[in-house]
């Protein structure tokens, strides 16, 4: 599927999915919360025309994730994430910066819980951006999916820490390539989709 077809797509599964929830958000104190995080992400590969594997190498991210409450339970949550990092070779040899982004937009469940722990999960869709960081190519944009387990611990009534593991994926076509200027590939992906993890911990802000 195309750059801009792909974005088109992951743009109105994003609407779709506020729209959605938009119209039961209520407006008490306490049921914004914004969570700027830091983290590892790790995953993900490409292959050279040769068939020679570039993985992605694990390296920091960092972002944020608002969520506002749409019932007891349930929160509509936005999501942004940056990695940078750079595409190695298995066995030493020329590197290529790249950066991965994600926006996404899911739905989180927190049970209620008497305990001091709450636990959630939360899966998304939407975007992920891959910008390589060669002069002359162009970044691309793909449909992804994501899926998280996490926990919340309070510190206070308006904040508190927030620790996750998150697993994405991002939909390709078998065969695609990027990181493309004059007719000519430097990487083609392997299979339909790429796979990557990450693992972080922030701040939980309270509004």
């Amino acid at each position: 599927m195309p750059c801009a077809g792909v974005g088109r797509l992951a743009r109105r599964a994003a609407l779709l999915v506020a729209l959605t929830a938009l119209p039961g958000v209520r407006a008490e104190a306490g049921d914004i919360e914004l969570q700027p995080f830091v983290g590892l992400q790790f995953g993900g590969s490409f292959a050279s025309p040769a068939g020679v594997p570039f993985s992605f190498d694990e390296s920091a991210d960092y972002g944020a994730t608002l969520d506002v409450a749409v019932a007891p339970t349930w929160r509509l949550e936005l999501l942004y994430s940056r990695q940078k990092t750079k595409l190695e070779p298995p066995a030493g040899g020329p590197t290529f910066p790249q950066t991965v982004e994600r926006y996404m937009v899911g739905i989180q469940e927190e049970p209620e819980t008497d305990g001091p722990f709450s636990f959630f999960g939360v899966a998304l869709l939407g975007a992920t951006r891959l910008v390589p960081g060669l002069t002359g190519t162009d970044s691309e944009l793909r449909f992804a999916a994501g899926l998280s387990l996490g926990t919340k611990v309070p510190a206070g009534s308006r904040i508190g820490l927030r620790l996750e593991a998150r697993g994405f994926y991002t939909v390709v076509d078998s065969g695609g390539a990027v990181y493309c200027t004059n007719g000519a590939c430097l990487f083609r992906f392997n299979g339909s989709g790429i796979w990557q993890g990450d693992i972080t911990a922030g701040v939980v802000l309270r509004f």
